[in-house]
């Protein structure tokens, strides 16, 4: 089994390394881009299931970005819930006896790769990016806490995806609490 899965990984790899020498020596068709965004999330998806691989977050966060800087919006969206996560994690640590300053450092590094990638996907139209970015704004990750600005693009998102029907789930996923949701959205629109 583990020979089987080296070999797919060698497989993958080599496609994506013969789609970028192809795209570095010469101009490519939509449907090679596509093809090789689709290797990279193939690659991507396989450092995520196997963590026992060496380096195998930081090569899944490097195959979604190649797969971000050829245009995917889904590994933009992606990439950016990684990182802002693994900066949340970061700044979890400030209140443990691992306190450290390097880890404000490197929250600080991972939330503005991370919002720059979700606001890529958010420009694309993607309804989670916009979604996840309007909660590192309320929340104040990386940027500015504004929470006008955050409920308004949680709210745009909603909108868009047609899914004031499932916005207990949603604001479940985000970890907020509905009812002051609702009257923060209501105070907003008051004013």
């Amino acid at each position: 089994m583990l020979n089987f899965r080296g070999m797919k990984l060698k497989g993958l790899q080599k496609k994506a390394q013969t789609f970028f020498d192809n795209r570095q020596a010469s101009d490519v068709s939509e449907q090679e881009i596509a093809k090789e965004i689709a290797i990279h999330r193939q690659l991507a998806a396989y450092y995520q299931s196997n963590s026992d691989e060496s380096h195998a977050v930081w090569l899944c966060e490097a195959s979604l970005r190649a797969a971000a800087q050829l245009g995917d919006d889904d590994s933009s969206y992606s990439l950016g819930k990684r990182l802002l996560d693994r900066g949340r994690y970061f700044l979890s640590l400030q209140h443990t006896f691992y306190a450290n300053p390097i880890y404000d450092k490197y929250a600080h590094v991972l939330f503005e790769e991370g919002l720059a990638y979700l606001q890529i996907a958010e420009e694309h139209g993607h309804v989670y990016g916009k979604r996840l970015r309007g909660l590192a704004i309320l929340q104040g990750w990386g940027v500015e806490k504004n929470e006008t600005r955050g409920l308004e693009l949680i709210v745009a998102s909603i909108e868009q995806d047609n899914a004031w029907d499932h916005v207990g789930e949603i604001l479940g996923e985000l970890g907020l609490d509905k009812q002051k949701f609702f009257t923060a959205i209501m105070s907003l629109r008051q004013s």
